[in-house]
């Protein structure tokens, strides 16, 4: 994309559609390690950490959250799809390659007597 991500509305729109389809896989889906501690025995540092959860879950587990915010998350959790949320994000990638392509001149190199042909990708 480049400098030049932000010159049309469209390219705009679809940012902001893969920005909220990532949120909801890597809030919902993907889960993640905390660090609890480091233990630090001579100049060796050990790392330890929780078992692995989603933000989600990490919510869920948390006994000063609201049981009103943990209804409205377990039913936002029940609505989502791995599978077509896996599909949106791809679909607004390929439109956005498809987006920046067209838009891409075409170079002219010169080596010696001959000219070459290419566009921004393989130059």
């Amino acid at each position: 994309m480049g400098y030049d991500w932000r010159d049309t509305q469209e390219k705009i729109d679809l940012l902001n559609r893969l920005y909220q389809s990532l949120h909801l896989l890597v809030n919902w889906f993907l889960p993640s390690e905390k660090l609890l501690h480091k233990e630090r025995t001579g100049s060796h540092i050990t790392k330890v950490y929780d078992t692995a959860q989603t933000p989600c879950a990490r919510m869920l587990a948390r006994m000063d959250v609201l049981e009103e915010t943990k209804k409205h998350l377990l039913a936002t959790r029940a609505q989502l799809d791995l599978t077509s949320l896996h599909y949106e994000i791809l679909l607004c990638q390929e439109q956005l390659d498809a987006i920046t392509k067209r838009r891409q001149p075409l170079v002219i190199k010169k080596r010696g007597n001959y000219a070459y042909i290419l566009d921004e990708s393989t130059a």
